[in-house]
C-alpha cells in the first residue's frame, strides 16, 4: 500500500500508520510461525486406579450381561445336560 501527502501533518498520520501496519503485520507473521512450530501436547492418560476402575466396569457389564443371557435361556441346564452324555 502507498500513499503520498503533502502536508506535515497528514505525512506524520500515514508514516505512524504504515508503522502500525508494519508492526501488526509482523506481529502477526511471528504468532504464525510461533503456531507452526508449537509441539502437539500429549493427552494425559489414565491413572492407574482409573484403569482398575474402568476395566472393572467392563467385566462387571460382561458378567452382568452373561449372567441373565445365561439364565434367559436355561443354558446351564443344556450345558449340565450335554456335559452329563458325554461322560456317561
Amino acid at each position: 500500500m502507498e500513499v503520498s501527502a503533502s502536508c506535515d501533518s497528514i505525512r506524520m498520520l500515514l508514516f505512524e500508520r504504515e508503522m502500525e501496519i508494519y508492526r501488526l503485520s509482523s506481529e502477526y507473521f511471528g504468532l504464525e510461525e510461533r503456531l507452526k512450530e508449537k509441539d502437539i501436547e500429549t493427552v494425559y492418560e489414565p491413572t492407574g486406579l482409573q484403569w482398575f476402575q474402568i476395566w472393572g466396569f467392563r467385566f462387571l457389564l460382561a458378567g452382568i450381561t452373561l449372567k441373565f443371557t445365561f439364565k434367559k435361556i436355561d443354558l446351564w441346564k443344556r450345558l449340565l445336560s450335554l456335559f452329563s452324555k458325554l461322560f456317561r
